[in-house]
């Protein structure tokens, strides 16, 4: 992917990086006197991704890429206080689809109480499971008193009833918006990188179904 900014905002960052979403990728900057290039191959699969610039600047590079696994929107930029080359910050745009599965409950403490703006859609209320592949993901939206709701995110490793050992619950730190269209919130992060992170939980009324759209951000490190 040829990128049109100046070579030399980035000549510091020329080389292969190292980055892992759920497979592990090679990310290579090339840079010669005319031009900037990023090419990126998914190393566990031992194949090439196709790369599609949507916006490059002296900031950061946003990008597509599609490959066999994974088809996501990324940003790319320097880690602030890493030292010029030392370390990119890979910022990755994705989403998944929810399908309603069987009722769990969800004690207390673990959910959110929340006042909608406007009401949810009546099929929008039950327990979700993400339908990625090998993903243990589950959201719980449950009718509250006086027009409320309760809201939950977690991951089951299969126990049911799920356990303090075989179930983790997400941290939600704050719920921004709720209404019919969806629900916007913000969870506590894993890592120095991801203190916070905003998901937004649509709701697909054609198809009666919920999306998730998320960003988290992984390091690349040099080879």
């Amino acid at each position: 992917m040829r990128l049109n900014i100046a070579p030399d905002s980035w000549a510091s960052f020329a080389g292969k990086w190292y980055f892992s979403l759920y497979m592990d990728y090679c990310l290579e900057l090339r840079v010669n006197r005319r031009s900037v290039s990023l090419h990126m191959r998914d190393v566990t699969r031992e194949e090439s991704c196709e790369l599609i610039p949507i916006r490059a600047t002296e900031e950061n590079i946003i990008f597509r890429m599609k490959s066999s696994w994974l088809n996501s929107r990324l940003r790319l930029y320097p880690k602030a206080g890493e030292g010029c080359g030392e370390a990119l910050v890979i910022e990755w745009t994705d989403g998944d689809f929810y399908e309603l599965t069987d009722a769990q409950e969800v004690p207390q403490g673990r959910a959110v109480v929340c006042e909608p703006g406007e009401p949810l859609p009546e099929w929008a209320y039950g327990t979700w499971r993400s339908t990625l592949v090998h993903s243990y993901d589950f959201v719980l939206i449950e009718r509250a008193e006086g027009g409320r709701f309760r809201f939950a995110k977690w991951k089951d490793w299969g126990m049911k009833p799920p356990t303090r050992s075989k179930c983790a619950y997400d941290y939600i730190l704050n719920i921004i918006t709720a209404d019919a269209s969806g629900i916007r919130y913000v969870r506590r992060g894993k890592d120095s990188l991801n203190r916070s992170v905003e998901e937004v939980i649509y709701v697909d009324e054609a198809r009666q179904r919920l999306w998730r759209c998320f960003t988290v951000r992984k390091l690349a490190l040099r080879q």
